[in-house]
């Protein structure tokens, strides 16, 4: 009920508004498909960034392993070097001038590798028995003291575990240093041999890591080692991370302790929203953090949106203002033809007079031109078939005139059948019976019928031709009682019947065979008549088929066949549509057989009940 109002509501706008409304609703559309791009827009903007962030940490990542590489190479040394070994074992030597010899040797080793790592500042190794060997000749025993206990407070039992010390100051041939230490024990197979500590620049890792990365606008690098933060990118703007707040710092802090990091995430930082992206480096354990701001990606996408909108409403306002002043000058000739025809509703059809001013040589204009024409050609049309009904109603009425009363022929039927049993001749009495009913069947009650009328329709045919011809012609009946039950279109199985007799039986022979058949398929009835007969060649058979099967209608000489296979094919297209009709199947010499394809009951109008229902006993 609601689409019907709204049905009606539409069609009382006048032209215009239906013009401005869809082109406001046209309008809202584009607006909808410019914010679903800016949508899609702003995830792809994400997704970049997100990859962006990936693949920065894990550059970040190689150049710490590029900057921390010597360290496992140097404590690794004595694996290498026997006198290294020996030194670190201190019962293994026993000349004093061999182990002067072997800790110089020892000291030149530290010093090459120091001088091949421009990150590490100094290198020492302190044996079991706390002698410690180091590049540094004024090493001091507190800072030795602070490896051993580091080594012992972070249980350091396993050769492959490794401490980093946090940042801290430091003072190393008389230069300050800020620097973070790496500490380990050293094993030779289940061998104690001591601790080794590398100190390195912290300045010099943090100018490595700021070459890592260019972009000013790329937002800020954070470096954490267990719940402190040892680096962060010096940026111009953004994000300063000395001014984070003490919780969202320790809301960083706990992102990086948990066992799956947040590779893509977005949190909230000194109340501004960032994209997030951690990784873990393997041979520090630090977590690499990289934060940009979301403003950042999303003021792009958002000012490009601005403008586009602008200028999308700039275009709309001025192609609205020239459709409208178009559309008011092409359609007044229009509006004078509605007018002119919701005005007058008499008969015949008015003809429009057209001011000069509203005149033009447009297609409206000639769309009134060619209205007036054809009100007159209607006028014309309409005086015409006045006529030609007045006429068709007295030749109807003339024809009704010579019309034989069929109550007469039925009378005189049943006068003939008395005579005839009377004197006692049977044959003429099943004859004048049988075509009594036939022409009852044909002439009386509905158009539709049951199969089973249908078949006794057929059988009261056959009586005549059984009086005819007798002994000739062998009939077989395969009707279904769901196919019996089932309606159909009256007068469709005798005139092929007909057909078959006068057809297929050419050559004289003692017996000619007959099958009619019905049965139900679903909603389809079936209808099939088989004879015996001459058949037909396969080119005729196609040529047949296709003749039924198409709009047009089968060509046939209607005096051969009498109402024939065209009539009725095209009563059943006629009546049930175009996916009906018969199909014939034929071996020469052999048999034909011709099916008749329905649908399952026939509609049976009220007119045609009705008039059934009034229908007076023939005498």
């Amino acid at each position: 009920m609601k689409t019907v109002k709204q049905s009606k509501w539409w069609r009382k706008l006048t032209l215009r508004r239906k013009f401005l409304i869809s082109y406001g609703i046209l309008f809202l559309s584009f607006i909808f498909i410019i914010l679903l791009f800016f949508q899609k827009s702003l995830e792809n903007n994400m997704q970049f960034y997100e990859t962006f962030l990936t693949q920065s940490n894990r550059e970040i990542s190689s150049s710490l392993d590029v900057i921390f590489s010597n360290t496992s190479r140097i404590a690794k040394v004595h694996y290498f070097d026997s006198s290294v070994r020996a030194l670190l074992q201190d019962n293994s030597v026993k000349s004093s001038s061999t182990r002067v010899a072997y800790q110089e040797k020892m000291i030149r080793f530290i010093n090459t590798a120091i001088l091949g790592n421009r990150f590490i500042v100094r290198g020492t190794f302190i044996s079991p028995s706390g002698d410690s060997y180091s590049n540094i000749s004024t090493q001091s025993d507190s800072y030795n003291q602070m490896l051993i206990d580091t080594a012992n407070e972070q249980g350091l039992d396993d050769p492959e575990e490794v401490y980093y010390t946090d940042i801290y100051d430091c003072t190393i041939n008389m230069a300050r240093y800020r620097t973070i230490t790496v500490i380990r024990r050293i094993y030779y197979g289940r061998s104690y041999l001591g601790i080794v500590g590398i100190d390195l620049d912290y300045d010099r890792i943090c100018t490595q890591l700021n070459s890592s990365y260019s972009d000013s606008t790329l937002g800020v690098v954070m470096l954490f080692n267990g719940g402190s933060i040892i680096y962060s990118s010096q940026i111009s703007e953004g994000l300063d991370p000395h001014s984070i707040s003490e919780e969202d710092r320790k809301a960083l802090i706990a992102l990086t302790q948990q066992e799956e990091l947040p590779q893509n995430a977005v949190c909230s930082l000194n109340g501004q929203d960032y994209l997030i992206a951690m990784e873990r480096n393997q041979e520090t354990g630090w977590i690499i953090m990289q934060a940009i701001p979301t403003q950042s990606f999303q003021s792009l996408s958002m000012q490009n949106i601005t403008i586009i909108l602008l200028y999308s409403l700039l275009l709309f306002l001025a192609l609205a203002f020239f459709s409208l002043y178009f559309l008011r000058r092409t359609t007044q000739p229009l509006v004078l033809l509605d007018k002119a025809i919701t005005e007058t509703e008499t008969e015949p059809v008015p003809m429009l007079d057209v001011p000069v001013r509203a005149r033009s040589n447009d297609e409206i204009s000639h769309l009134v031109t060619h209205y007036n024409e054809m009100a007159q050609r209607i006028n014309e049309d309409i005086q015409k078939n006045y006529i030609n009904e007045l006429n068709r109603r007295q030749m109807q009425l003339k024809m009704l005139q010579f019309q034989i009363n069929p109550h007469f022929i039925y009378n005189t039927l049943n006068i003939i059948s008395s005579i005839a049993e009377l004197n006692e001749v049977p044959e003429i009495v099943a004859v004048s019976t049988s075509l009594s009913e036939v022409l009852r069947y044909n002439v009386k009650g509905s158009d539709i019928v049951t199969v089973a009328e249908e078949i006794a329709q057929v059988k009261n045919y056959m009586q005549i031709l059984f009086v005819r011809f007798p002994n000739r012609f062998l009939i077989d009946y395969d009707i279904s009682q769901e196919a019996a039950d089932c309606t159909m279109l009256k007068f469709l199985l005798q005139p092929l019947v007909e057909n078959s007799i006068q057809h297929a039986f050419t050559a004289l022979r003692p017996h000619d065979r007959l099958k009619i058949s019905a049965f139900v398929s679903g909603e389809d009835l079936y209808l099939s008549l088989w004879d015996d007969g001459c058949g037909m060649i396969e080119e005729q058979v196609q040529n047949l088929n296709t003749a039924l099967h198409t709009e047009n209608a089968l060509e046939t000489d209607a005096s051969q066949v009498g109402i024939g296979l065209r009539n009725v094919n095209d009563r059943i297209r006629s009546y049930y549509g175009s996916s009906y009709g018969i199909t014939v199947e034929s071996s020469y010499g052999v048999y034909t057989r011709i099916e008749i394809h329905l649908s399952r009951n026939a509609a049976l109008s009220e007119s045609s009940r009705s008039s059934t229902a009034k229908e007076e006993p023939l005498s």
